[in-house]
């Protein structure tokens, strides 16, 4: 199958802090394969997207601290 064998391709390209988000979902979530059903999927991708968004937030949050200092010296 297309998919899967473009999910096997994808797999090998990810760095280990990816490699390590999917394990660990795979723990949480179950493992995403080609026939999962709508319900599990969603759950896996609601989970994913909150763990980017925490990081993206937290990523934000650490480097905000040094834009606003460079703001006061302008």
């Amino acid at each position: 199958m297309w998919s899967d064998r473009l999910w096997k391709q994808t797999s090998t390209k990810m760095n280990s802090s990816e490699q390590e988000m999917v394990k660990h979902l795979d723990q949480i979530c179950g493992p995403l394969t080609v026939d999962l059903n709508l319900h599990s999927l969603s759950e896996y991708l609601a989970t994913a997207v909150t763990w980017l968004r925490t990081e993206y937030r937290a990523e934000k949050e650490r480097l905000s601290p040094s834009l606003s200092f460079s703001q006061q010296l302008l």
